[in-house]
């Protein structure tokens, strides 16, 4: 089950506001019915009588306690604004890395503070300190986790869009050859020619051939082999897999890779659209989809193509996550990231079982 974004940065300001608001640090339990609670806010003090409350001072570090408690409001009240965000899929930007680093200082506020109210030596620890420890811990990652906006991740780089439409040059049917199973590196794979040497420094072939693009198809799982682009959102048919229809709201996260250096797969780069029930559509540059049925049509290579039909789909569903890792990929000019090796790619793979 897939954890909403703005659950965690909720959560966190619950626990801060919980621990320095209500909960006690320190419990000091004397005889003759005397204790006193201790927390940010202030000192209870209880006998038979009835309890009176006190601040903090008159000792050296006093006003550690209260610097808790006023970093612990400020970072709480930030977390909501983050867990707002996230659920109105609003970007955030630098607001999101402050909330942050109040969350860290949040964090040493406290452990400065308990070790200044001593409870090993006067009584015992309560709840507050260390669900405050956790709620800012959990606050740290505000900036880390993905927040709704252009590319999530704090990011707001738009993708570069063509409005070029350029027809796709007709293509023999590849020659047939033996069918391999998810990760059948005993497979033959056909040769692959040397490398031509560059005509220019300006003009170099693509690295990734026509042998290394079948090699990657034929090993690999939920391979897209055509399809259409439709208002609702996918019709495709997978290798493998028969035909399949997926609705842009089934889809929960994209992910891009690219494969190993190593012959004959030669560092393809290969886009998964993850769906929240079943198995991803994975892209891969032979995946012939009708790329021309885009806003502003056909983009000159497959990347674009990809990263726009990317942004049409959260055009219609928002709430699709761009994996951290992808980001930069779909945010227009870096390369996916790249598996040193393919016993690393069928690990990474298994997260779809």
């Amino acid at each position: 089950m897939r954890v909403p974004p703005w659950l965690p940065p909720a959560a966190a300001a619950f626990a801060i506001a919980l621990g320095v608001l209500v909960l006690d640090w320190v419990v000091i339990d004397i005889d003759l019915g005397l204790s006193a609670r201790v927390g940010p806010r202030s000192i209870e003090i209880c006998t038979s009588a009835g309890c009176t409350e006190g601040r903090h001072a008159g000792k050296p570090f006093a006003a550690l306690p209260t610097a808790v408690f006023v970093l612990g409001l400020t970072t709480a009240l930030g977390l909501i604004g983050v867990a707002v965000a996230r659920f109105t899929n609003t970007e955030l930007g630098p607001i999101a890395a402050a909330v942050s680093w109040s969350a860290v200082a949040t964090a040493v506020a406290a452990v400065l503070a308990i070790i200044y109210l001593a409870p090993d030596s006067l009584g015992d620890l309560g709840a507050g300190f260390p669900l405050t420890l956790v709620g800012a811990g959990v606050g740290i990652t505000a900036r880390g986790t993905s927040i709704a906006g252009a590319f999530d991740g704090g990011r707001s780089k738009a993708p570069i869009r063509s409005t070029a439409t350029v027809a796709a040059p007709p293509t023999a049917p590849p020659p047939a050859r033996p069918a391999a199973t998810p990760y059948d590196l005993g497979a033959a794979a056909p040769a692959t020619p040397p490398p031509s040497k560059p005509l220019s420094k300006t003009a170099r072939p693509n690295p990734v051939g026509p042998a290394a693009v079948d090699a990657t198809r034929d090993a690999l799982r939920f391979v897209v082999q055509d399809g259409a682009i439709t208002a609702d959102g996918l019709t495709v048919r997978v290798a493998r897999g028969g035909e399949r229809t997926v609705a842009w709201r089934d889809l929960v996260e994209v992910v891009a890779r690219r494969m190993p250096p190593d012959p004959p797969y030669e560092k393809t780069t290969f886009v998964d659209l993850v769906v929240g029930d079943g198995p991803p559509l994975r892209l891969v540059p032979t995946s012939r989809l009708d790329y021309a049925a885009l806003p502003g049509g056909q983009a000159p290579n497959t990347k674009e193509n990809w990263r726009n039909l990317v942004a049409l789909a959260r055009q219609h569903n928002p709430a699709i996550a761009i994996e951290a890792d992808s980001a930069d990929f779909f945010a227009g000019g870096r390369d996916a990231p790249m598996f040193p090796a393919l016993k690393k790619f069928v690990e990474w793979d298994r997260r779809y079982g």
